[in-house]
């Protein structure tokens, strides 16, 4: 029973220092991985607006990419999704996408989940149009100071 006693506080001790750091990651780290991962994604649909598929591909990690699901279509790895995307691209005369919703949840320093909602405005190179409302959940990780994405996966419903 005196072993107890003497190692209690040892023990509320490390449990009060846990807590302590988990909440400077909390407000701290969580903050600054918020607003990284939010500017590399604007970027992102930045570089969708301009059917700039060299600038879209550089939000994408080459090396740890997993995956990416995009409606029913299963992309892995890299360069399947690569081509693809390109050529999906490569149909539009142009398109705008708007960000309606987006969260930002870091889940280690170096790893965080966003979810989004935009509406896509897309008019494609044969005349047809479509408007859609896009879900997106996005696995960032940082590399090299950047964060970059390992997996996403898309989902959508036609507005219009």
């Amino acid at each position: 029973m005196k072993y107890y006693f003497k190692t209690l506080p040892a023990f509320v001790l490390l449990a009060f220092a846990s807590c302590q750091q988990k909440t400077y990651f909390e407000t701290e780290h969580n903050a600054a991985i918020k607003n990284a991962v939010e500017i590399q994604y604007m970027k992102l649909i930045s570089a969708l607006n301009l059917l700039d598929f060299s600038a879209l591909s550089d939000n994408f990690s080459k090396d740890d990419f997993i995956s990416a699901i995009i409606g029913e279509k299963y992309l892995s790895p890299y360069h399947v999704w690569k081509d693809s995307v390109s050529n999906w691209l490569s149909q539009r005369e142009r398109q705008q996408i708007k960000l309606v919703e987006i969260s930002v949840r870091p889940l280690t320093t170096e790893l965080a989940l966003m979810t989004s909602t935009t509406n896509w405005d897309i008019l494609f190179k044969s005349g047809e149009q479509r408007k859609l409302k896009m879900y997106m959940s996005v696995l960032w990780k940082k590399e090299n100071n950047s964060w970059k994405i390992v997996h996403l996966h898309e989902s959508w419903e036609i507005i219009e």
